[in-house]
């Protein structure tokens, strides 16, 4: 194996429930080469997932025209907190490259956030963690529990509640009650392209959305934020799911420290597709404290890259 201080390159990847993005930088030229694909969360279908990251990353060796055998990878990603799925991961990219590391997505997005400084990140997307560096250089994770259970207040979390919500009023035949359901029930209905060469009956609308339910993932339930945040002025369904999902925000937030005596100076920064979308709905004693990220999860595998080869 080559030793790590001959190491030429650091490819450092994101890789998360909505896209899949990677950088390869060569540490002598600075030269920098990128290329996105889709998701690969290790939560959802992890062949699929550790097969994309694996191309993700041979692609970009190729662009480059290196060895594999001198770059580093750092990846960073959703559902990297599971020992069993990361070493599966681990053991796809040791076929082809000499150095791997692989993280959870929020230590990633940590330290990318801060580069190093303490400071607190709330990440909201697909899913939502937190993680704290402390003035003592100590790491401590919080949420990030993954769709089935956790990622409270996240996209994913959102979306199932209003799919809940939906079907709720599906059974009561009280679809025409707000904008929103309307087009949700639409959406579930039109998921199955075949079904429009079936006759249009009350079961097979149901087979239809029972179907959309049994193959649904975390991304798909996700993909309805937007439609929350779009008909938050119009819908009360959305302002009510808005709402909660943000009172998880702000727990989240709470738990990893803001607000406490040992953590309250500590900076926090709220990074994610939604957190922009959810600033809005979140109380002044949070808003106060929130500082501008410094990088994304990207960068941050970056900075644990050079750390790596500096050690």
């Amino acid at each position: 194996m080559i030793s790590e201080n001959k190491i030429d390159y650091i490819l450092a990847i994101d890789a998360g429930g909505t896209k899949t993005v990677g950088m390869l930088k060569c540490i002598t030229t600075a030269d920098t080469w990128y290329h996105r694909t889709d998701s690969a969360s290790l939560s959802h279908d992890i062949k699929l997932s550790c097969d994309r990251i694996d191309t993700l990353a041979k692609n970009l060796v190729l662009q480059a025209s290196c060895d594999a055998k001198n770059c580093l990878v750092v990846c960073g990603v959703a559902g990297g907190g599971n020992n069993q799925n990361r070493e599966l991961l681990f053991s796809q990219l040791k076929q082809t490259f000499a150095s791997v590391r692989i993280y959870n997505d929020g230590k990633t997005s940590l330290y990318g956030a801060g580069k190093g400084e303490p400071i607190i990140v709330v990440a909201v997307g697909t899913g939502s963690i937190a993680m704290r560096l402390d003035k003592d250089n100590k790491e401590a994770r919080f949420g990030g529990w993954g769709f089935i259970v956790g990622d409270l207040g996240s996209g994913a979390y959102m979306g199932k509640q209003l799919v809940s919500n939906v079907l709720v009023q599906y059974d009561k035949r009280q679809l025409k009650c707000d904008i929103l359901i309307n087009e949700t029930i639409a959406r579930l209905k039109s998921s199955a392209k075949s079904s429009n060469t079936l006759p249009s009956t009350k079961e097979t609308e149901q087979q239809v959305i029972a179907n959309w339910i049994k193959n649904a993932t975390s991304t798909d339930y996700a993909a309805f934020a937007p439609l929350i945040f779009e008909h938050a002025d119009q819908s009360e369904f959305a302002k009510n799911i808005i709402q909660d999902a943000a009172l998880w925000i702000e727990d989240l937030a709470k738990t990893a420290g803001l607000g406490t005596e040992e953590y309250g100076d500590i900076p926090v920064s709220m990074i994610g597709g939604l957190a922009q979308a959810i600033k809005p709905y979140l109380s002044q004693d949070l808003l106060k404290m929130l500082v501008k990220s410094k990088g994304s999860s990207l960068d941050g595998a970056l900075y644990l890259g050079r750390r790596t080869l500096e050690k």
